[in-house]
């Protein structure tokens, strides 16, 4: 029921911005109560632990030192927040019944969305440890590497 009424209103927000494609009416609840199902399935896979764990503790292992060391920064108390979140998800997933815990981590999820992106710092070392095949060429072979064109174009 939450989810329908998520979707609901992601129809309906769409709608209103003029961003359902094809100028789509807004879907009905009654249409999406068949969507259901599968969104259902898709948040859960999304929310795995297979998925979330490791960029989590990745993200968890970088949060300590660097409040360590910017224990003056405006937005302090918001990144303590999110370190306590994050801290939680990836308590949940080293627990035995994560399985059970989905609802848990998508409310904190929504949580850590709400306090906003990570520190910079962070968000930069995150990326910079992301394998070139995966920032979208320059270590794939065939692929253009940055500020070349793509071949098709």
């Amino acid at each position: 029921a939450n989810i329908a009424k998520t979707m609901e209103n992601l129809f309906r927000d769409a709608a209103a911005t003029g961003d359902l494609p094809g100028g789509e009416e807004s879907p009905q609840p009654a249409d999406m109560v068949g969507m259901v199902p599968v969104l259902e399935n898709l948040l859960s896979k999304l929310l795995s632990k297979e998925i979330l764990h490791e960029p989590l503790q990745e993200l968890l292992n970088l949060y300590p030192e660097w409040l360590e060391n910017n224990t003056e920064h405006p937005k302090y108390v918001v990144y303590k927040k999110q370190c306590q979140i994050v801290q939680d998800i990836c308590d949940i997933f080293n627990g035995t019944d994560f399985q059970t815990e989905g609802g848990k981590v998508y409310s904190l999820l929504n949580d850590m969305q709400e306090t906003g992106p990570p520190p910079d710092d962070i968000v930069n070392k995150m990326s910079q440890e992301i394998p070139d095949a995966m920032k979208g060429g320059g270590g794939v072979p065939g692929m253009p590497g940055a500020g070349e064109q793509c071949c098709i174009q």
